[in-house]
């Protein structure tokens, strides 16, 4: 693409893309968790969520060829929870 700069995705190592997703969730990410009492939204990356955990990782795999794009977490504190996903 002529005249166009290059973005983050092709300049940056790996470690500092999984980073840079983790900072735009909120704009293009595939999964929504509603968490607490009060079902706060938090976005996330189904691939982050899976690389960090075995629940997330076992709640996001298809069942009966579907997938899920809601996960409702209702025992943590959505502070915690972010800082799960950090």
């Amino acid at each position: 693409m002529e005249g166009k700069t290059e973005s983050w995705q092709t300049q940056s190592p790996l470690a500092e893309c999984v980073r840079k997703m983790y900072e735009i969730r909120k704009e293009n990410g595939d999964v929504t968790i509603k968490i607490g009492e009060d079902s706060s939204e938090v976005k996330a990356h189904r691939f982050i969520l899976v690389c960090r955990s075995i629940v997330f990782s076992s709640m996001l795999e298809e069942k009966d060829g579907k997938t899920t794009d809601v996960l409702l977490v209702s025992d943590i504190k959505k502070e915690t929870f972010e800082q799960f996903l950090e």
